[in-house]
């Protein structure tokens, strides 16, 4: 994996970039230590990332919060050797995926296939949540307050980190910029309502999933291509097409 920049936010809080699909990690200083806002897709990200935070400050690492399940931003949590905090749902989802998708002989045949995340895997261990909660959690440590509100729809344990007094919000794959939304765990009909919740936060800047951060008027004009595909006939809910532009 290769270097990867912080990008300050707001005071002590940051995004970075990693691997080829833009997959964001965030994290933020406090005097009681360091949070980290999801992991990256493989050990070698999350030891990206963690070096990265080390090149901002010489706080320890204190908590990694999981947005949700998805690969992209949890099999980095090996890297760090510090709690996991997550909703409910995702300790299960990860479990699930551990007897198909995720299963050994699954991880072995996709680095046979793509050799050049292969490196980047070499020692994987799945590193499980060791905290939960269930509709919503609030993170007060060292004088930082984090709220982690339950979103669902993406996935079902899908939550988003909201920082009130810095204006920020990581959101997970609930946002999407420059790439369409992954769509393959999502209600997509009820994708409108959680932009809309979103849109009633106070922030000024959004970390999607994957893209570049986001302003306000980003997360709306998200909002209104949903609504355009759910207005158009052959797209409405219960047709498999809005599946299908997951694919595209």
């Amino acid at each position: 994996m290769s270097h990867v920049e912080p990008i300050q936010l707001a005071q002590d809080v940051y995004y970075l970039q990693v691997g080829p699909s833009l997959v964001n990690a965030g994290f933020v200083v406090t005097t009681d230590g360091v949070v980290v806002v999801d992991s990256g897709p493989t050990p070698a990200a999350g030891a990206a990332i963690r070096a990265a935070i080390a090149r901002v400050t010489d706080q320890p690492i204190a908590y990694v919060v999981n947005t949700h399940f998805h690969s992209s931003h949890t099999f980095g949590n090996q890297a760090f050797d510090v709690p996991v905090i997550a909703h409910a749902a995702c300790r299960e989802q990860m479990q699930r995926a551990l007897t198909d998708e995720w299963s050994r002989e699954e991880i072995e045949r996709c680095c046979a296939e793509h050799r050049e995340i292969a490196p980047e895997m070499e020692g994987f261990r799945l590193t499980m949540p060791s905290i939960s909660f269930a509709d919503a959690g609030f993170l007060h440590i060292g004088g930082k307050l984090l709220h982690l509100v339950h979103l669902g729809n993406h996935t079902p344990d899908s939550i988003a980190v909201f920082l009130p007094e810095q204006r920020v919000l990581f959101a997970g794959d609930n946002l999407f910029n420059g790439r369409h939304p992954f769509l393959r765990h999502a209600n997509a009909g009820q994708w409108v309502d959680l932009l809309r919740r979103l849109e009633s936060l106070k922030f000024d800047n959004a970390i999607p999933g994957h893209g570049r951060a986001m302003e306000r008027k980003d997360v709306y004009n998200l909002r209104v291509y949903f609504e355009s595909l759910l207005r158009a006939p052959r797209l409405r809910k219960g047709q498999p097409h809005l599946e299908r532009i997951a694919q595209v």
